[in-house]
């Protein structure tokens, strides 16, 4: 299987235009979030109390969205972030592919993601769909999103990824309570850089 890397520039919401464009996606979901305790991922008293002031469709709320962005910026514990569900144009559920690695950034961390992407992109048939997969540098970390995954292998998934050591467990585990993940797309005092675009993976 040949898998390379292409550097590239965006941002998050030119990415998720690109992926709706190829898999037939017509609404995502962008929620906005208040952080209540930073270290605590337990549905229960969660890391996010689930606060909602927007719930948004990117495709149609764009400049909208932008805004929202932009007030959150002087927040100490506010975010904007895209959730993974997602309404296809036959109006059916589904999840786009998302990774959180949160690892310091380096050339070998970058190395050591692409080498565990590739070997998460060999496991069963739930991600064969989900290439390219489009890598941001998250101030402290990695964020990755791909292709569709099936409403009904979302879970299995999840499961896949624990497995593999590729993203925190704890985020694993908050995802599927949840029943869905989510990637922050926005800054703050707290999170000082929103995540910028670095390159695609294919296979």
């Amino acid at each position: 299987m040949a898998f390379t890397f292409v550097p590239e520039n965006g941002t998050v919401l030119d990415v998720l235009e690109k992926i709706a464009a190829t898999n037939h996606i017509s609404h995502f979901n962008v929620l906005g979030y208040t952080h209540i305790a930073q270290t605590d991922y337990s549905p229960e008293g969660g890391e996010i109390n689930f606060n909602t002031p927007i719930k948004a469709n990117l495709l149609a709320d764009r400049d909208y969205i932008g805004s929202q962005i932009t007030a959150v910026e002087n927040s100490r514990d506010k975010y904007i972030a895209v959730s993974s569900l997602v309404r296809l144009n036959d109006s059916k559920p589904a999840h786009i592919f998302q990774l959180d690695y949160d690892q310091s950034l380096s050339l070998e961390n970058l190395g050591q993601f692409v080498a565990k992407l590739e070997a998460v992109s060999k496991m069963g048939n739930i991600f064969r769909q989900v290439s390219p997969l489009y890598l941001f540098l998250s101030g402290g970390g990695y964020h990755a999103y791909g292709g569709v995954v099936k409403y009904e292998d979302f879970q299995e998934g999840l499961v896949y990824l624990r497995q593999s050591g590729i993203v925190d467990p704890k985020w694993i585990d908050l995802s599927r309570a949840r029943g869905f993940s989510d990637l922050r797309i926005s800054k703050n005092q707290s999170k000082r850089q929103i995540p910028s675009l670095i390159g695609k993976v294919t296979w």
